[in-house]
């Protein structure tokens, strides 16, 4: 069994932070930096990682430095359509600044960044015309940075974050969720996807597993990517499961019929945007803006099943575990995170 270490937790208020939570208390003291609402169950300590020494003097910075021994930096902006220089602030420069405190610290480092830096290259929106995913490009950046800080570190990359493989339940709503709740309510006519295309998620619990146990397991270095890999689904596969759970009350009741991402950009959106209000246009703009990094034909390489802390995720798994997230949100009214 790992010993147990004082881990400084970023972003413990966040989506990601809160999956880890009850798996990192489990075996470890917990410091959650937050920058708003202490988090409940661990020790908080005030800071913000837009801030030199996370805003603390310089001696509370060295005395938090003393007591830690892991880093673990889940804390970003994860909207696709955030504004650029606010994700390089957080994203980019926070990562910096962390790598700066686990120096201090002689710590190890975890960092939690994006599988979908694999597709930095449909990020740019050059070759297809698309709006540039920020997020994506800023995740790139956060691990230039580390890189050129000189600073050992773990780096996590999983795919995008669903609820708990048996609830379905997540403490905040994430872009896929309201991409779901559009197709239950049969509110999208189209899905920029073609059938194929491969839509890669990992459950919360999983992640927060996964992480855990590479913690424990003694790593100062390397790069996993947690994700489903070949075990994820089609969009055709992701599109029915979502219409199996709706009532078919809305006036689509066919279902949206799915499309090349490209024919979506360079075709029907340039036909109907003068038809289109302002709030529908933005919808679709962060619609296309979450598919420009699906709209492949390969899975995301993955280490579950290729690393020994890992054991293989199958296709049954996660189908099931996206199962219990589009049952959860399919509840009329439902809140994500309510029982």
């Amino acid at each position: 069994m790992a010993e147990t270490t004082t881990v400084l937790l970023t972003g413990a208020s966040g989506a990601v932070g809160q999956g880890l939570l009850p798996a990192l208390r489990r075996r470890h003291h917990v410091i959650a930096l937050t920058h708003s609402a202490p988090v409940a169950g661990v020790e908080n300590i005030a800071g913000d990682l837009a801030e030199d020494r996370f805003g603390l003097d310089a001696g509370s910075y060295r005395a938090l430095a003393r007591r830690v021994d892991t880093v673990l930096h889940s804390a970003a902006v994860t909207r696709f359509d955030a504004d650029p220089q606010t994700l390089h602030e957080v994203n980019v420069a926070g990562a910096r600044r962390v790598a700066r405190f686990a120096a201090a610290a002689d710590s190890r480092l975890f960092f939690m960044s994006s599988a979908f830096t694999a597709r930095a290259h449909l990020a740019g929106g050059e070759n297809s015309g698309a709006a540039a995913n920020h997020y994506v490009l800023s995740k790139v950046a956060a691990e230039e940075a580390l890189v050129d800080s000189g600073v050992p570190a773990v780096v996590l990359r999983p795919s995008i974050l669903i609820g708990d493989s048996r609830t379905g339940r997540i403490s905040q709503t994430q872009g896929i969720h309201v991409v779901i709740r559009s197709l239950v309510d049969r509110r999208i006519a189209m899905f920029p996807l073609h059938d194929e295309a491969p839509i890669d998620f990992i459950a919360q619990d999983v992640l927060a597993q996964a992480t855990v146990t590479l913690m424990d397991s003694g790593r100062t270095t390397g790069e996993f990517w947690l994700t489903a890999g070949d075990a994820c689904v089609s969009a055709r596969q992701f599109a029915d499961l979502c219409l199996k759970y709706s009532t078919g009350s809305a006036l689509n009741r066919v279902g949206p019929r799915l499309i090349r991402h490209q024919m979506m950009e360079r075709l029907i959106r340039p036909a109907f945007a003068d038809a289109l209000s302002g709030q529908e246009l933005r919808r679709l703009d962060r619609l296309q803006l979450l598919t420009s990094v699906l709209a492949v034909d390969t899975p995301l390489p993955t280490c579950f099943g290729t690393t020994p802390e890992l054991p293989a995720l199958g296709a049954a798994d996660s189908l099931a575990a996206l199962e219990a997230t589009i049952a959860h949100l399919a509840v009329p009214h439902q809140r994500v995170g309510a029982p």
